[in-house]
């Protein structure tokens, strides 16, 4: 059921610059503290690395996604790490499972395969739906020991070759095996969905932070559910700091970037924006906003004033998170989007409004806030 947060919307859309007619949403104020409405959930526990070896003996790692075949995958064991402790039923890479037998128990096989004195375990993956995309990439294992060690995450990482692939031509797959959906609007191709990635793409983790204190005083890149509640970003993906999206080890699935505030403009002008229009900040054009939004009123709060999504982008309202006390606001009704070009300690973002059909453009806002991220291919 939706919360309506009228109160909160007058006051939290001064996030975004405005032209002079929409001098109700003209300036940035802080987000209302009311803590009732908002959940602070505590830090995930600790991840172990560990280090991983796709096809063990062989390279370069070359994968056919196209025969649907079983990937051999080890995982090392140390002085530390013991892998008789991995709960073989939790291990994914890049989001493919792992090949059971017919009684439905993993399919494993522990060996010292380095000569180390240190058991070793491998796995096989099921490529049965073929997630990589064709090229050189890395690939990420993740697991989890059993409860009784502790039910702690690991993850470890491997560069692969996919010299087939069997993904639409229309669709993305992430290092964490998330699949989205594009859409081509002029001589571009948008991810039609917001990015939900948890990884950068060489594997390093992008820190999920969850406490208000910890996320106003960040200078590294982060990630977070509206909310902090997964149920969210299931639908809305997550909300960025601009520092991950300015973050060398790219944010972006493999063949993709961040979208530019150039590019954003050359999206608004296809849609009819004029070139003067699309250089001003604050709130331009006339119902290319429209164009961009999801119709209707299931995800929108109502009235999603102009909203035809003709272009296909399906801009939802994903909210954001202040950059002043780290409280979320304004979902159902504001969608924000970082660019990928920064000025000074702030950067440019876009906004769609549920009482507007024109786009916002600005650079006002600090690189701190929490924003969604839309990628556009090579």
């Amino acid at each position: 059921m939706k919360l309506t947060y009228l109160l909160v919307t007058v006051l939290l859309l001064f996030v975004f610059s405005c032209s002079d007619d929409n001098s109700s949403i003209n300036s940035y104020t802080q987000s209302l503290e009311n803590s009732n409405l908002f959940t602070n959930l505590k830090s995930v526990p600790a991840i172990i690395y560990v280090e991983i070896d796709i096809q063990p003996g062989e390279y370069p790692n070359t994968i056919n996604s196209d025969a649907h075949g079983n990937i051999p995958v080890a995982i090392f064991g140390t002085a530390s790490f013991d892998v008789s402790q991995i709960d073989p039923t939790t291990v994914t890479m890049s989001g493919l499972a792992i090949r059971v037998k017919g009684n439905g128990n993993p399919i494993t096989e522990i060996s010292d395969l380095n000569n180390d004195g240190y058991a070793d375990i491998t796995v096989k993956i099921e490529d049965s739906d073929g997630v990589f995309v064709a090229g050189t990439t890395i690939a990420l294992l993740t697991g989890y020991l059993y409860q009784e060690f502790g039910g702690t995450l690991f993850e470890g990482t491997d560069e692969v070759t996919v010299v087939k692939s069997i993904l639409p031509p229309d669709v993305i797959a992430d290092i964490d095996g998330n699949i989205y959906e594009t859409v081509t609007i002029g001589n571009q191709i948008w991810m039609a969905e917001n990015l939900k990635v948890t990884h950068y793409r060489n594997g390093d983790p992008i820190p999920n932070v969850t406490e208000n204190s910890d996320w106003i005083s960040l200078s590294t890149g982060a990630y977070c559910s509206y909310d902090n509640n997964p149920v969210n970003s299931e639908t809305y993906g997550f909300l960025y700091n601009w520092y991950a999206v300015g973050d060398d080890r790219n944010i972006a699935p493999t063949g993709w970037h961040v979208a530019t505030d150039q590019e954003w403009k050359e999206l608004e002008m296809y849609l009819g924006m004029s070139q003067s229009e699309a250089d001003r900040s604050g709130w331009r054009g006339t119902n290319e906003g429209g164009k961009l939004k999801e119709e209707g009123t299931i995800h929108w709060e109502s009235p999603n004033n102009g909203a035809t999504n003709e272009s296909g982008f399906t801009a939802l309202p994903a909210g954001a998170r202040s950059q002043y006390t780290g409280e979320f606001h304004t979902l159902y009704t504001v969608t924000p989007f970082w660019t990928a070009d920064d000025v000074s300690d702030r950067a440019w973002n876009r906004a769609l409004y549920n009482l507007n059909t024109t786009i916002s453009r600005n650079a006002n806002n600090s690189k701190l806030n929490g924003f969604s991220v839309r990628c556009v291919k090579d």
